[in-house]
């Protein structure tokens, strides 16, 4: 099967909501740096560093240490007598080793924990964590030896933090008991970022949403954001109540963000920003918040399997709300549950909540991994089992189907043989005949975004929403046109030939789709060409992940204002290029949006070139239309034609200064404007326009126009354009 059938048919079981997004350190590895050899740095740089101050200052006995420094080499088989980090080989072998590194240096770090409290007097505990911390950030700097040769290195971008005396404190409290590995783990996640917004951004839950949305700003980047456009598709399918759930191992607050800013706030926080059938989300990262929250209902949710980096900060830094044993308490059985440690991963095998919500998804829905290698163990397992259930209930008369239930998002660069080999499992499931390695509709293809190449990863997500959304526009647009267009009043309009009318939206609609597709076909068959991606990302995709949304966007602030009388509760200017309205909401809203997109194109063609086929059609020589922009819907266009060489911008803004919104269009240069009121009303009316503006009825007419022979009754129409679009 073609790569874009593959496509396709994803983005069809997306619409359908029978699809379950697992998602892993993949999916973020380019938003937040954390690779396990860079993590694994970090603790080998904290542990060398307790030692070295261990040394320094004389504290006590040297028998403890020596014993942990030849555990660490000879458990791991490293290099060197003491400063393991110098050698990078010994960082990949830890590596290599996750779990059982993991495990080993919480237990070394309670150790050390405890050690110190014992020896050390309290009064000079300030003045030896200050050495701790400037040792650790020595070591930071000027870290490798024989790491890299060619001397290009640079050291990690995330300086220590001091250690916490409250960790010596509780230390003391606990003494030698069982419970210090678990106090090491805090330390162990301390270091690995769970405390620190450096490593791990994010405040979702923040009062205020300028205040959520900079904390996902990377600093000294510019504009840049840890959210990328994978991230916010994720927050819109769950909008719209294609995904009441995304399933994820990654204890990042990245998915969460994009959730907030995309309109649904935490279950804490009360209702939307911008009302909708679906209102808000839930983080769930332990069994008793998924008995508490997990059924759903208007509420979506992240299921976090192996913890949240989130609940850990509320634990972590909790002040007044109960004393310090409750709160020592409270944190120390929350970390023991963080999927970390090699006991921790045995552990999860028979955590019955998330395997049996994992598995209860895969029964019935096509289960994508997105940032997964596959060879998860525990993954791995649950997916071979839950597959073999499936083709022992097929196999006694339940029968068989056609669609794939398992699809891996692949790296076009490399194989993994983990993946082939649960795909085949599914396709045992299904009682489908197996595949060729690395082909089949098993596989959704990206590069990294480094290479250059397409699709990347963000665009591989942006084609799979933009099949999925030209989809629903379809349907609402058969099953909604003849009511949009009863509700056009036009006065002293005869009356609207409505099945031809209907039927001429509905082909070029189809049209356009037809030549989106042929192109998205062509982008990936010509992976790599420069112009791809440009067309693709701004001609294509343009239209359903920045035009619709935000002219959807538009229509809910306004309606918003006018229910609360007051811009109290209207989100930000800032802030409107991520919240999101779903169509599926007020589907004669995107029935207006379908028939604005098709009549400014043919509007603007016609205008500028005198052929309205060329802006349907996106391979016009001539015309180049464009729809992009992030806070309102904007449209760009140009062509060769003399006069009108330089790029043309519509923006269809809302006027938030005073008490009636309006669209207004832009053009420059040279500097111009028209005011277009709102395009379309809750009940699916078009408002009467002011000034230079379509009537309703023209707004149809132009989109339903046939514009190779318009007819005398609408011949006055293409003569007005000049008033609209200068």
């Amino acid at each position: 099967m073609a790569e874009i059938e593959g496509i396709e048919s994803v983005s069809r079981s997306i619409v359908a909501g029978r699809v379950m997004f697992l998602v892993g350190s993949g999916f973020s590895i380019d938003s937040e740096d954390l690779r396990s050899n860079r993590l694994m740095a970090r603790l080998l740089l904290r542990f060398e560093g307790l030692v070295e101050m261990w040394r320094r200052r004389a504290v006590g006995p040297m028998v403890e240490i020596e014993r942990l420094e030849t555990e660490l080499k000879t458990i791991f088989w490293l290099r060197g007598d003491d400063r393991f980090i110098q050698y990078k080989t010994n960082v990949d072998k830890l590596t290599d080793n996750y779990y059982q590194a993991n495990s080993w240096f919480c237990s070394a770090y309670g150790d050390l924990l405890h050690q110190l409290y014992v020896l050390y007097p309290k009064v000079e505990v300030a003045a030896m964590l200050s050495d701790l911390l400037a040792y650790e950030e020595q070591l930071r700097v000027t870290q490798p030896l024989d790491w890299d040769p060619n001397k290009t290195w640079q050291p990690d971008e995330a300086p220590f933090r001091r250690l916490d005396e409250e960790l010596l404190s509780w230390a003391g409290q606990l003494g030698d008991s069982w419970q210090l590995p678990k106090l090491g783990k805090v330390l162990f996640l301390d270091t690995q970022g769970f405390a620190d917004s450096r490593l791990m951004a994010g405040e979702p839950t923040a009062r205020s949403l300028a205040v959520a949305k900079g904390s996902y700003r990377i600093a000294g980047r510019g504009r840049g954001s840890r959210l990328r456009p994978r991230h916010h598709l994720l927050a819109r399918w769950a909008r719209e109540g294609y995904l009441p759930a995304v399933q994820t191992t990654n204890f990042d607050q990245l998915i969460d963000g994009a959730y907030r800013l995309a309109g649904m706030p935490h279950a804490v926080q009360g209702d939307s920003e911008v009302a909708a059938r679906i209102g808000d989300y839930t983080s769930i990262s332990r069994a008793d918040e998924f008995f508490h929250d997990g059924s759903g209902g208007r509420r979506v949710r992240v299921m976090k399997f192996h913890g949240c980096a989130g609940t850990y900060r509320k634990l972590r830094h909790a002040q007044g709300l109960y004393s310090d044993t409750d709160k020592q308490r409270a944190l120390l059985d929350y970390v023991s549950g963080l999927v970390f440690t090699f006991s921790d991963i045995l552990h999860w095998r028979d955590d019955g909540w998330a395997r049996d919500q994992i598995r209860s998804e895969m029964r019935s829905k096509r289960a994508v991994l997105a940032g997964f290698s596959g060879s998860d163990p525990v993954i791995f397992d649950t997916f071979r089992s839950c597959y073999a259930e499936v083709e022992r209930c097929r196999t006694m008369g339940a029968g068989s189907q056609t669609e794939l239930p398992f699809v891996f998002c692949k790296n076009r660069d490399s194989e993994e043989f983990a993946a082939r080999e649960l795909i085949s499992y599914a396709e045992s499931a299904v009682g489908r005949s197996r595949t060729p390695f690395g082909s089949g509709d098993g596989y959704l293809p990206f590069v990294y975004s480094q290479s250059g190449k397409f699709p990347d990863y963000d665009q591989l997500f942006q084609v799979l929403n933009h099949f999925a959304y030209r989809q629903r526009q379809r349907e609402l647009l058969n099953s909604h046109l003849e009511l949009a267009a009863d509700s056009i009043e036009a006065p002293g309009q005869n009356a609207i030939s409505m099945v031809a009318d209907c039927k001429k939206i509905i082909t070029e609609f189809e049209h356009i789709v037809e030549c989106e597709r042929a192109w998205i076909e062509k982008c990936l068959d010509d992976e790599g060409q420069p112009y791809s991606a440009e067309v693709f990302e701004r001609e294509i995709v343009g239209w359903t992940y920045t035009f619709h949304p935000a002219l959807l966007r538009e229509w809910a602030i306004h309606y918003q204002r006018r229910a609360t009388g007051s811009s109290r509760r209207v989100p930000a200017l800032s802030l409107r290029q991520t919240l999101y309205y779903p169509m599926e909401d007020e589907p004669l809203w995107t029935v207006g949006a379908i028939l604005c997109e098709l009549a400014l194109r043919q509007m603007i063609a016609y205008r500028l070139t005198g052929n309205a086929d060329e802006g349907l059609s996106i391979n016009a020589k001539r015309l180049v239309l464009v729809a992009n922009g992030l806070a309102e819907p904007v449209l760009h266009y140009a062509t060769n034609q003399p006069g009108y060489r330089t790029r043309r911008e519509l923006r269809l803004s809302w006027d938030m200064s005073g008490t009636m919104a309006r669209h207004r269009l832009h053009l420059a240069p040279p500097h111009s404007s028209r005011v277009w009121q709102q395009l379309h009303s809750r009940n699916g009316s078009v408002n009467r326009p002011i000034g230079k503006t379509p009537e309703p009825i023209e707004i149809w007419k132009y989109a339903s126009m046939d514009w190779k022979a318009p007819g005398a009754s609408n011949k006055k129409l293409v003569a007005k354009l000049n008033t609209f679009i200068p």
